[in-house]
């Protein structure tokens, strides 16, 4: 037996107060300890009997101990004592004894499991926090995304359990746990009114501070999202106020901290999500009222959210609501959502969401948001005429005057979503989850079909002749968009210890693109030079032939997830098998080709052979392991590594990423807390905007997926991330946050190849039919870096918040603008973002919010860039230069909103109205820039977004 160990830690006893009772008497002593720590324990013990206890303080350390025992010996007190903490004792024939770890076998320790969810229906409640209040908040947990939560493994003996969530009453019970045992426990969590909404906190509350750096949550349930005052898009307004993340005005991309688009993945129900680009960017993804939660991972994230460059949103449906049905009605749609749930204590628990959001007449629609994208829309004879390099006598009235190109193309716009989800309950601790979502979008613009007889007589001659017999001018534009995902996912509690998560999904996401493209100038020569139409007609028919481009992709998946419990490690660690498959058919692009080699005229047969095409697919198998692990009473280190192998290029890619965070309690109240983050993050599947080389378009772009071939290495970054967060005392808190990130590896579109020939340049498109996608890809380097500063405020009638980002951003390619270094297009390099809400006044809830961005380079349209700005012979036209993007720079952009909402309670029905003031200053907020003919030169002339305009929406909740 070894015990030279605990031998040598003999220490002395102090003498302490406990609260424990104990009589001695004739027949023995009786004692009763409850929850009181080891080390105290064993000195009571010590001077109750008078007996010399030695033990190594590192043996006790954190221990506790129950004891209750009537007229006992000495030492069955002292085994009573030490049985409960896991330990055992010898005595030496000195009579001193001495504590030592169990000889024979280790003490049965019980665990303690169990679910979260709302008292009223049932619904479970993800990202509670349930920890025991003897620990100081030290032993605890976070429920799952199915409420589902398991504390570490706990000697036996009463505890003190609790719980809280934003926007509920604080939750506390006594449990018992048993040796060897598993215990249960159903903690049902009693709303509290919360006025305000969105509700915004980063991690939860009464968990230690540092959570609250990991990622950015917003909630928006039943109960909170009844103050929504958004017009109609409350998802992307939501996050356009979170520090980091920036929503596109026009497009509603989302961007997180300085990364593109395409480098960001979201997220429903684990299900990734393919979205068109779109107009306008006021308008949200998903119906606002099936939306629960929305989650923001940012720079540094753990292994488990995934492989992407930027970052991650993750949204889940409303499932178990307290309310039958919701109804809102908005200038933009009509939302219904029907919720079914049986009992709330029934022992087989079963719940239904279905959602439903379809859009609002487009001529019944504000008269504003009717003009801006009509004006979004106008036609673009520079994308024609540009190659020229001059101006051509008479161009002015060939598009104003004969074609009427100035002619409103009155777009149409159209949506409809669906959402389903259904949760059922196995057994308390099994649950089955399936959802589902489809979302349909229309858009389109029409020119006129007929030739106008609209010529001057003093209209300039047009020549022609440089004109390929194709020509770029989509007189009938539309897109048909179709986005379907969803999954099925089995959570079951293995052991006492263990969670298990089996999940099989599929997304899909098409587009068609039909247009009617003109086929020739040439006819309107007789037209244009006679000054009058055809002999016997008033019109005449422009020569036209209609063409369709597509954009697809298909992703289907399964993935496992296991995470374990113990001591002071939680594990989680998964496979997964993925299947991409992306196809591109593009002519617009293509056509760039006839229309840049102004030299000689290309068939309209042969241009038809150039489309830009490409089909990929591709299997990803990953697997993942991450530890969070407790550093004392502060710290805690998350070390993990995701491991994804391709059998297109037959190699295994590794991520390793590790987080360290730490918490300090501040006298008087408050707390400080710090996180550093760094990683190594890849991207198997690549998002692009292919600019169309369209002068009638009403998308600039087509947006497709393609997952990396055996041609091109998945593109990879490295984060750096830092934040620091004060809470004080007063409801006043303090976040600071800062990245770097380095892609050594980055791709974007390579628009055009450029073959030097001595002296001789030649430019020809570089999209073809073509196997691999190298030959249409430039590879380059990047780095992102910036930071956030935010201060906010809150008590039970106010709320406010300011934020304000900087971004820093430069991108270079040998293929692209002459390997110099370029800004982004996207990228804004510093903006405010503020609010002020109160319900002071009820049952009014009030607000302002104040946004701004100043320095967004790249303000021609993207096109402009793309086709024309890397030729060293399209890209000047004084005082412009299309090669040097970062010296064309947008004015300052700011808007100011106006809200309010009043709510009526009517017995189990609620009422609401919201009123929405938006941009009250009518400031004319730039989009970009275009040119425009002026007699013998160019001129720029801008885009705006929305006017000021009033909304109004109401709401019934029943």
């Amino acid at each position: 037996m070894r015990i030279r160990f605990h031998l040598a830690a003999a220490l002395a006893f102090a003498f302490l107060v406990l609260p424990a009772h104990a009589q001695s008497g004739q027949g023995g002593f009786s004692v009763s300890l409850r929850q009181i720590p080891l080390d105290e324990a064993l000195a009571y013990f010590s001077r109750l009997t008078g007996q010399a206890v030695s033990f190594d303080p590192r043996l006790v350390d954190a221990r506790e101990t129950y004891c209750a025992i009537e007229q006992a010996g000495a030492e069955a007190v002292l085994a009573c004592i030490l049985r409960a903490a896991d330990l055992d004792y010898i005595r030496l024939s000195s009579g001193t004894y001495v504590v030592v770890p169990p000889i024979e076998r280790q003490a049965q320790r019980g665990t303690l499991q169990g679910m979260v969810i709302d008292r009223r229906s049932g619904r479970p409640l993800a990202d509670a926090h349930v920890y025991l209040a003897s620990a100081e908040g030290r032993i605890g947990a976070i429920s799952r995304d199915d409420g589902q939560f398991i504390l570490p493994p706990l000697l036996p003996g009463r505890y003190v359990v609790m719980s809280s969530y934003v926007g509920y009453e604080d939750w506390q019970d006594t449990l018992t746990v048993h040796p060897g045992a598993g215990g249960y426990a159903r903690i049902e969590m009693a709303s509290e009114p919360v006025l305000f909404s969105p509700v915004i906190v980063d991690g939860i509350q009464r968990s230690l501070p540092s959570e609250r750096l990991l990622r950015t949550e917003i909630y928006a349930g039943d109960t909170l999202s009844l103050a929504h005052t958004e017009a109609g898009a409350p998802f992307g307004m939501q996050l356009a106020s979170l520090p980091g993340v920036r929503m596109n005005d026009v497009t509603a991309d989302i961007h997180i901290q300085g990364g593109e688009a395409g480098d960001h993945q979201l997220k429903l129900d684990n299900v990734p999500i393919f979205l068109p680009r779109a107009l306008p960017g006021i308008l949200g993804p998903f119906s606002s009222i099936a939306i629960d939660r929305i989650v923001v991972h940012k720079s540094g994230f753990d292994a488990a959210t995934g492989s992407h460059l930027a970052g991650v949103t993750e949204v889940t449906h409303t499932l178990e609501t307290e309310n039958t049905f919701d109804a809102q009605l908005d200038p933009l749609a009509l939302n219904v959502r029907l919720s079914l749930a049986t009992p709330a204590r029934s022992r087989r628990k079963a719940s239904f969401m279905g959602a439903f959001r379809n859009s609002i007449d487009m001529a019944s629609r504000p008269y504003w948001l009717r003009e801006t994208l009509n004006s979004w829309a106008q036609p673009d004879a520079f994308l024609i005429l540009a190659p020229l390099r001059t101006i051509p006598p008479g161009a002015s009235s060939i598009f104003e005057d004969v074609l009427a190109i100035e002619q409103d193309p009155n777009p149409t716009w159209s949506f409809r979503d669906v959402h389903a989800a259904t949760r059922i309950w196995t057994s308390p601790l099994n649950a089955l989850h399936v959802s589902f979502y489809s979302g349909h979008m229309k858009y389109g613009g029409a020119l006129p079909s007929r030739l106008s007889a609209r010529v001057q007589e003093d209209s300039t001659p047009f020549q022609p002749e440089n004109f390929a017999e194709s020509v770029a001018l989509a007189v009938v534009d539309q897109y048909d968009a179709v986005t379907n995902a969803g999954q099925a996912t089995y959570s079951a509690v293995l052991s006492a210890h263990t969670f298990l998560s089996l999940q099989a999904r599929f997304s899909h996401h098409e587009m068609r693109h039909d247009y009617t493209l003109l086929d020739s100038l040439e006819t309107l020569i007789p037209v244009i030079d006679a000054g009058i139409p055809p002999p016997g007609a008033s019109d005449f028919i422009l020569p036209t032939h209609n063409e369709a481009d597509l954009s697809r992709i298909l992703e289907t998946g399964l993935e496992a997830r296991i995470e374990h419990a113990f001591d002071r490690h939680f594990v989680t660690a998964g496979l997964s098998a993925v299947y991409d498959e992306g196809q591109m058919r593009l002519l617009l692009s293509a056509q760039a080709d006839s229309a840049l080699d102004f030299v000689s005229s290309v068939p309209t047969d042969q241009l038809l052979k150039n489309r830009v095409a490409s089909t990929t697919s591709a299997w990803t198998h990953a697997a993942f392991l991450s530890d969070r692990m407790d550093l004392g009473d502060h710290g805690v280190l998350d070390a993990g590594i995701r491991l994804s192998y391709l059998p297109a290029h037959e190699t295994a890619f590794a991520e390793p990423r590790v987080s360290l965070r730490f918490d300090w309690p501040l006298a008087g109240g408050g707390a400080l807390a710090w996180r550093s983050a760094a990683g190594l993050y890849r991207q198997y599947l690549s998002q692009y905007d292919v600019s169309t080389f369209n002068a009638g378009t009403v998308l600039p772009s087509m947006r497709v997926w393609l997952p990396v071939d055996q041609s091109v290495q998945p593109p990879k970054a490295y984060h750096l991330a830092q934040s620091l967060r004060l809470d004080a005392r007063n409801g006043w808190s303090v976040t600071l946050d800062g990245y770097y990130k380095w892609l050594p590896q980055s791709v974007s579109l390579n628009y055009l190849y450029i073959d030097q020939i001595g002296d001789i340049e030649t430019n020809a498109s570089a999209f073809r039919n073509v196997a691999d996608q190298q030959p249409f890809l430039a590879e380059g380097k990047a780095v992102h870096a910036g930071g956030s500063a935010g201060l906010s405020y809150a008590n039970d009638h106010w709320r406010s918040r300011i934020v304000y980002d900087y971004t820093y951003a430069r991108r270079h390619s040998p293929q692209l603008f002459d390997d110099r270094k370029t800004t982004l297009p996207w990228v804004v390099p510093h903006r405010v973002a503020a609010s002020l809400a109160t319900s002071a006044i009820r049952p009014l809830i009030l607000s302002i919010r104040w946004n701004a961005e100043w320095g967004r380079s790249w303000a021609f349209r993207q096109a402009y860039y793309d086709y024309f700005g890397q030729s060293r012979t399209l890209n000047r036209y004084p005082p412009y230069d299309l090669g040097a993007p970062d010296r064309h720079i947008l004015k300052p952009y700011q808007q100011i909103d106006l809200s309010a909402a009043y709510i009526q309670t009517l017995g189990r029905h609620r009422l609401q109205a919201r009123l929405e003031l938006l941009n009250i200053a009518n400031r004319r907020n730039e989009v970009d820039w275009r040119f425009v003919f002026d007699t013998d030169h160019f001129e720029k002339e801008a885009r705006y977004l929305y006017p000021r305009n009033l909304s109004i929406a109401v709401r019934w909740i029943w």
